[in-house]
């Protein structure tokens, strides 16, 4: 049977995004912007993209074909709305615009429609708050841009309806996304916050010429994103030492907390913390033995280094 139409509401870079992840994953996709000639630059930017994938990935050209041919371009948001099961919402990080917005999604939308939203900075109650179909409002923040990457952060509230949260969390799996709930909203939710996080160090060591940009960018790319493309930080450290985190954590526990202090960061690693850390991490990963782990890792580094060698930027087979 077909699948229901999905809409895309705001064509920016995550909305145009977007529109390739649903139109990958088969769902017819209603794309709409106030600005008609946002809508156009976001067409083209799909034909180029679907190009530039057949070419450097070998998708089918009738593969490509039928992805394109799925997505509709709408002149009005009624147009956009009309009979939809999910609603997409990527305006820019507006909170009046996105507030009107989420007002007109609520009156122009089949009432079991999920409307959700791309923004990581405002809460549902901010977005949403009073709305008559409040119940089936979500967030859906993906990472720049969802079509590479497929983490997408799903957070809900109490008045969030339960089953609007399984739907959302289903359909994004079956549309090739790694849905990831998060339980309290702030700003930034986990995603941007991490991101944030590591930029506010990177530009500060700028700042304070500790090290020039060739180096932080080095440090992260040839080393922390090497490690952190095959685990978190958290697994990650729990393999510098025999006895995993727990070991780590308290061997370094003052390590650390002399450099948060010189960051401004007001964390500290109690036993009561590191206990409970530890316990969420586990001794093993994926049921495996830590030497077991680290092997895997190691072998994987090396992969990764390995195609970074061979798809230099510029080249011909791997420039972007």
């Amino acid at each position: 049977m077909p699948r229901r139409a999905v809409a895309v509401i705001g064509t920016g870079t995550i909305g145009r995004s977007w529109i390739r992840v649903f139109t990958r994953g088969g769902y017819p996709t209603r794309a709409w912007d106030p600005d008609p000639e946002q809508l156009e630059r976001a067409w083209t930017w799909l034909k180029a993209d679907l190009k530039t994938t057949r070419k450097r990935q070998g998708l089918r050209k009738a593969v490509a074909r039928s992805q394109r041919e799925l997505v509709t371009r709408c002149a009005t948001l009624e147009e956009a709305l009309d009979g939809v099961a999910y609603v997409q919402e990527s305006a820019p990080e507006d909170l009046v615009l996105k507030q009107r917005l989420f007002q007109d999604l609520d009156a122009r939308s089949d009432p079991g429609t999920i409307l959700a939203t791309s923004s990581s900075s405002f809460g549902l109650d901010q977005l949403a708050g009073g709305l008559g179909g409040r119940h089936r409002c979500i967030i859906a923040h993906p990472l720049n841009d969802p079509h590479t990457l497929p983490p997408v952060e799903v957070h809900w509230d109490e008045q969030t309806n339960p089953a609007v949260v399984r739907r959302t969390t289903r359909f994004l799996l079956q549309v090739g996304q790694q849905p990831l709930p998060v339980r309290k909203h702030r700003p930034g939710l986990v995603m941007e916050r991490l991101e944030a996080a590591v930029l506010r160090e990177a530009i500060y060591l700028l700042q304070e010429e500790v090290a020039d940009v060739e180096t932080v960018e080095a440090a992260l790319h040839l080393g922390l994103g090497l490690n952190w493309a095959t685990q978190g930080p958290l697994r990650a450290l729990a393999l510098k030492a025999d006895g995993g985190l727990h070991e780590h954590l308290t061997r370094y526990a003052a390590v650390y907390h002399r450099i948060w202090s010189d960051l401004g960061t007001d964390v500290q690693l109690t036993p009561e913390l590191i206990d409970r850390l530890a316990r969420q991490v586990g001794p093993t990963q994926a049921g495996v033995e830590p030497q077991e782990y680290r092997a895997w890792r190691d072998d994987l580094v090396e992969r990764i280094q390995r195609t970074k060698t061979t798809h230099q930027l510029g080249a011909e087979d791997g420039a972007g």
